[in-house]
């Protein structure tokens, strides 16, 4: 406020200098003229002007400092709003996490073949370097008596000439044309089968699960179960150590060949030998994520096994509709066999 005032006094002394040179100059009679009979006594205009300046000084200064109250005020329930929002996102995503988590509990419980159900958020990032797939864990359920090694994350990287190859590959047998597909079967199988274990890389090892996910895109849905198999098996045993490929080849499947779901086995020597994984993709507010059923090797001895195991999937996604959460996928292939 000092500021302004003094600021203010300057420029009305700078003006009274002016007028008094003009007074003294012809114009004495200024104030008996125009002043005198209003006010009816002598008061030198000066000091009526620099009233005016001060009272004029104050109303000005407390009018700015109330537009700044004003200013501060609505910075203030700005930042207040946001904050509620940002707060209501929060307790939005919490619930629908805990929607989820009590979902998978309660799936994952309640029938008897799953070991263990998982939610994975994934990302496919198209470089001039590769394609980035990569997978987030989000949430998962296991039962007590069984061990469970989750995948807390994995990026795959992929040559773009590759990912493209195994898009016209999806795009020719979603045409009923398997060219394009035994071309790439005969290329990348005679790189691989000349190969010792101990000279694949991790690129060999996607090269090999995109060649067995482009054989099991010609399968019907029921043939999804059984193995598919190339190379020898300690080949197959190092490319398959060097990258965990399952989920990746679930996301594909869906991804580049518009199938509903994938299915693959656990195949290993051991406790985990013979356990079957289910995968498929969804949608939870706008974001791509993908769920993975584990289920026990029993379900195998089922005559009707497929069957089964395609209602877990539809039975667990059901479940997590009816719940609120906001799920979307892609239902344009679910007619007739097609998984």
């Amino acid at each position: 406020m000092r500021s302004r005032l003094v600021t203010w006094l300057f420029l009305s002394w700078a003006v009274i200098f002016l007028i008094n040179i003009w007074f003294e100059n012809g114009t004495g009679d200024l104030y008996n003229s125009y002043f005198a009979d209003v006010l009816k006594y002598p008061v030198p205009l000066i000091y009526l002007l620099l009233a005016g300046v001060v009272v004029f000084s104050i109303f000005d200064e407390r009018a700015r400092r109330h537009q700044d109250e004003v200013n501060d005020l609505k910075e203030h329930l700005k930042d207040e709003t946001r904050i509620v929002i940002q707060n209501y996102k929060e307790l939005h995503r919490f619930k629908t996490q805990e929607a989820i988590q009590e979902t998978m509990e309660r799936f994952t419980v309640s029938h008897p073949y799953v070991i263990a159900t998982q939610l994975y958020e994934y990302s496919i990032k198209r470089m001039r370097k590769g394609t980035t797939v990569s997978v987030r864990h989000v949430n998962g359920h296991v039962i007590e008596t069984e061990d469970l090694n989750a995948m807390l994350g994995m990026t795959y990287r992929i040559k773009n000439d590759l990912y493209k190859d195994y898009e016209q590959v999806a795009a020719g047998l979603l045409q009923e044309d398997r060219d394009k597909l035994y071309a790439m079967i005969r290329r990348d199988h005679a790189r691989l089968a000349v190969m010792k274990p101990e000279q694949y890389t991790e690129e060999d090892a996607i090269i090999y699960s995109l060649l067995q996910l482009g054989v099991q895109a010609s399968f019907k849905p029921e043939e999804l179960v059984r193995t598919v198999s190339f190379l020898k098996e300690e080949q197959e045993a190092e490319l398959e150590d060097l990258k965990r490929a399952g989920i990746l080849k679930g996301i594909l499947h869906t991804v580049l060949f518009k199938r509903h779901f994938y299915l693959f086995r656990y195949e290993k020597e051991g406790e985990k030998k013979g356990r079957v994984y289910l995968t498929k993709n969804i949608t939870i507010k706008g974001k791509p994520y993908v769920f993975l059923l584990t289920l026990s090797p029993e379900i195998a001895y089922e005559e009707d096994q497929y069957e089964q195991i395609k209602n877990l999937g539809d039975t667990f996604l059901e479940m997590l509709m009816q719940n609120g959460i906001g799920i979307e996928y892609n239902s344009r292939n679910e007619g007739g066999d097609t998984p």
